[in-house]
């Protein structure tokens, strides 16, 4: 069949494309610009989305930041607040029971030098350790049981090692123990670094060093080229200084408490070598606890029996360190993966760590300046004046009595503090000085010590530079020479001894001179009160029997040139006065009987009585007023009066075997049981005393820092994770601890 051409149809035509399907395709130009139009849509949707999610980071970061400080600061507050007892972190080193240096409650920062190698930063104030009051039954062991009703063995909680109190206490039975007392929790806030792994220290000078942590710290944040990232975060840790020995079987009636070798070492007490030995004395500070690497227990084969609850082997060498113990015991107080509590100097251009020579100088090489972000300090307090403690004694009749103590604002003080007495000459006011100038003061001051040193005082010009103080101030008062026994130092002006725990400063000493009582002339030294001898009081003034404290002190009852600290020829007796009602008087029994004529204390009497009796006194405390001239010791200080009159029996002896008793007269002879007609010689009178040089002007002020008052800092660093960048939070507050009164 043949087919039908249409009319305008031919062969060109059908050879042409066809241009109605080309048309169905975008040109270059058509694509580039849809491709830039989306792209600018893109942006305008996208980047306020993106924006959005980084603010909205940020500002979780900032909240987060802001709650965890809040926290810190309540838990901090309520520990600080109830505490029973603060250690002082402001020394490195600190005296223990023992006497000997033991280091403080100071703690380790690893820090990594420009030249990569480890070291350790010894901190202070980075560490918070406080003992909370001791629970009824912490000690006991037992528990009240209504239903028996008695007591029962207390349960323990494996996890705090504290008693399971039962709900049904009654109230005696349940909260703080009364009157407080240190319970067996001790609570550390400490700044750590995240992995406390640890290894031993190549480069280890000290044993507080002898351990490093196994990764370095370093925060990819900061420093986004670290191949590794360990950084600082803030601890709590509660844990007992004292467990049950867990080497004895639970099922013993008496498990003995033993030091906590797996979190704590013991030592020699004689030479402080470490012997993790339970018999020896526990060493609770260690700045270097949290990277212990060394076995709990002290020996690697038992140290699992010491681990604690939740201990895990952090670096799987089949062994418990003490480093790991304490890790798990130990809970971040702050998000652990975007913190860092600790900063150092950083270049302010290029973010880059700033090192320091030995000089404190920037170099390119050296030491980092690190700080805590967390600081725990006792409050400084400066110029605090300190006020007496008493301005009468009308008890002792001594109504404007000079007081030998003076109290400060706040108690506890660390070391080091520093106490100077102002004392101006010739008795001027020693804040207010005449003209012209040049009037001199007597300061002493206390740089640091223990709290029953003597500290000497210098005679300082107004304005002068101070002096330096010697490491070492003689004692006040009369002291014996080692050889000779001969008593010099008699030119102090005055000094004190400070009671660092109550604030106090006290110018009162005892009277009593010391006595080389060693062979050799070598310590250690007895006290000995001023002795007397019965029969020469009787013969010195017939009717009138006393003793003068100012005289020659009578030999042999007292060593050769010993000196009463209230000698009229020291150069210093005009400043000199006795503490009223510290003296203590003994003398032998006046009143017939068994024992007549042996070692009594003797009662003080009014000096407006009309008589002393038997077995009393009157004493002077003070100076009296009187015509000048008047040599009477009855008008002086130091003046002591026995019982008055005459020998009603002037020429029959004492005889107290016998029955022959003289009252009036001090006794020379006593009673001797086991050998009738001895004519044994009655006990001697002796006097003791403490005696003061305060004048009424004396100005005392103290600087120190107090652990009552407690100054906690916190600068919580939060890294945002989207950024990179830190988000500080700092707050601060000063605590005080109430129960350090108690």
């Amino acid at each position: 069949m043949r087919a039908i051409t249409q009319p305008n149809e031919n062969a060109g035509d059908r050879l042409r494309p066809d241009r109605t399907r080309l048309r169905a395709g975008f040109t270059l130009i058509e694509l580039l610009v849809v491709i830039a139009l989306t792209a600018i849509l893109l942006t305008v949707i996208f980047v306020p989305l993106v924006n959005t999610y980084a603010l909205t980071s940020k500002a979780d970061t900032q909240i987060l930041g802001q709650a965890s400080a809040r926290t810190i600061m309540s838990q901090v507050a309520n520990l600080l607040k109830t505490a029973d007892f603060i250690y002082d972190n402001a020394v490195t080193t600190q005296q223990n029971a023992l006497g000997q240096t033991i280091t403080g409650s100071e703690i380790n920062l690893w820090l990594v030098d420009s030249a990569g190698v480890q070291y350790a930063k010894p901190t202070n104030f980075a560490m918070l350790e406080a003992v909370r009051p001791a629970r009824q039954l912490d000690q006991s062991g037992y528990t009240y049981d209504p239903s028996i009703p008695g007591f029962v063995p207390t349960p323990i909680d494996p996890t705090t090692n504290e008693p399971i109190y039962d709900p049904l206490l009654p109230p005696g039975l349940s909260g703080y123990q009364l009157p407080l007392a240190p319970g067996r929790i001790l609570t550390r806030i400490f700044v750590g670094l995240i992995n406390n792994t640890s290894i031993a220290n190549p480069n280890s000078v000290l044993p507080s060093d002898a351990y490093m942590p196994s990764v370095a710290y370093s925060n990819q944040y900061e420093n986004p080229q670290s191949s590794f990232n360990n950084r600082y975060t803030l601890y709590r840790a509660e844990v007992t200084a004292y467990i049950q020995d867990p080497a004895i079987t639970p099922a013993t009636p008496s498990t003995p408490y033993v030091p906590n070798l797996g979190l704590f070492h013991t030592v020699n007490a004689t030479t402080g070598a470490v012997t993790d030995s339970k018999s020896d004395t526990l060493r609770l500070h260690d700045p270097n606890f949290f990277y212990d690497n060394s076995p709990a227990g002290g020996n690697a084969a038992t140290s699992k029996t010491w681990a604690v609850k939740g201990w895990v082997d952090l670096n799987h060498d089949g062994i418990c360190q003490i480093s790991e113990n304490w890790a798990a015991l130990s809970t971040s107080m702050v998000p652990k993966e975007r913190v860092d509590m600790v900063a150092l100097d950083r270049n302010p251009d290029t973010n880059a760590i700033q090192y320091y020579d030995n000089t404190g100088q920037p170099n390119a090489t050296g030491k980092p300046n690190a700080r805590s972000l967390a600081l725990f300090k006792p409050t400084y307090v400066q110029n605090d004046i300190a006020v007496p403690t008493s301005l009468d004694n009308s008890g002792n009749e001594t109504p404007n009595a000079l007081s030998a103590t003076y109290m400060t604002q706040y108690g506890h003080w660390t070391r080091p503090y520093r106490v100077t007495v102002y004392r101006a000459a010739n008795g001027a006011d020693p804040l207010n000085p005449p003209s012209p100038p040049g009037l001199e003061y007597y300061v002493a001051v206390g740089a640091y010590s223990g709290d029953t040193r003597i500290f000497h005082a210098v005679n300082q010009a107004l304005g002068a530079t101070p002096p330096t103080f010697p490491g070492a101030f003689p004692d006040v008062g009369p002291q014996p020479d080692p050889a000779t026994g001969a008593f010099t130092n008699l030119t102090a002006p005055f000094g004190f001894t400070v009671n660092a725990d109550r604030g106090t400063v006290n110018f009162a000493y005892p009277s009593s001179v010391l006595v080389n009582s060693g062979a050799g002339g070598t310590p250690p030294y007895q006290p000995l009160p001023q002795r007397y001898d019965p029969a020469a009081i009787d013969s010195v003034d017939p009717g009138r029997r006393y003793i003068d404290l100012r005289a020659t002190l009578p030999t042999p009852l007292n060593p050769a040139s010993a000196v009463s600290p209230l000698s009229t020829s020291s150069p210093w007796y005009n400043d000199v006065h006795i503490v009223a009602g510290s003296e203590l008087v003994y003398g032998p029994d006046q009143l017939p009987g068994p024992h007549y004529g042996s070692r009594i204390r003797y009662t003080r009497v009014s000096s407006v009585a009309s008589a002393v009796g038997p077995n009393q006194y009157r004493i002077n405390y003070e100076n009296n007023s009187n015509p000048a001239g008047n040599t009477d010791p009855s008008l002086y200080l130091g003046y002591i009066e026995f019982q008055q009159g005459l020998d009603p029996n002037p020429t029959i002896p004492d005889d107290p075997t016998n029955g022959v008793f003289k009252s009036i007269v001090l006794p020379t002879k006593q009673i001797d049981f086991s050998t009738p007609n001895s004519n044994k010689a009655a006990d001697n009178v002796e006097v003791s005393y403490s005696f003061t040089m305060v004048r009424p002007n004396d100005v005392v002020k103290v600087d120190y820092m107090t652990r009552d008052l407690m100054n906690v800092s916190m600068e919580v660093r939060l890294y945002d994770a989207h950024t990179g960048q830190p988000q500080i939070i700092s707050l601060s507050d000063k605590i005080k601890v109430r129960n350090l009164q108690h």
